[in-house]
């Protein structure tokens, strides 16, 4: 069973660029592009390491949904946007393997709980 969902529908992507919808991963990708393909076992093996997360993981074909891809100018893939409280927080372009992959989806995880570098800093300050 895939833990990666395809996005196909403009409703879709914008249920998770609103406020409140959590932390999600949008994979950019494209049939004809070889890095595409390389990463999408490690894209995978990732999004079901962290099936029991809060963070969903998404799958947008730029052939089949330009109009989609287009809206948030990609430009280059694979493209991958770590989607946070409904803003993208982050980006990697090209292919990444799967410990810096399952490390920026940690830090996404730490983020969206308000576990960040700020708050630790404020909460130490707080303390003093």
């Amino acid at each position: 069973m895939s833990h990666v969902f395809s996005l196909t529908d403009p409703e879709a992507v914008q249920n998770l660029m609103v406020r409140g919808s959590g932390p999600a991963i949008i994979d950019f990708w494209a049939g004809w592009c070889a890095p595409c393909r390389a990463m999408k076992p490690v894209y995978e093996s990732v999004a079901e390491a962290f099936a029991d997360s809060e963070v969903g993981f998404y799958s947008l074909d730029t052939e089949a949904h330009k109009d989609l891809a287009r809206n948030f100018r990609v430009r280059s893939l694979p493209t991958l946007l770590f989607i946070d409280d409904g803003e993208v927080v982050d980006s990697v372009l090209g292919r990444i393997d799967g410990k810096r992959l399952t490390r920026k989806v940690e830090w996404l995880i730490r983020r969206s709980r308000g576990e960040g570098l700020l708050s630790r800093i404020a909460s130490t300050l707080r303390r003093s």
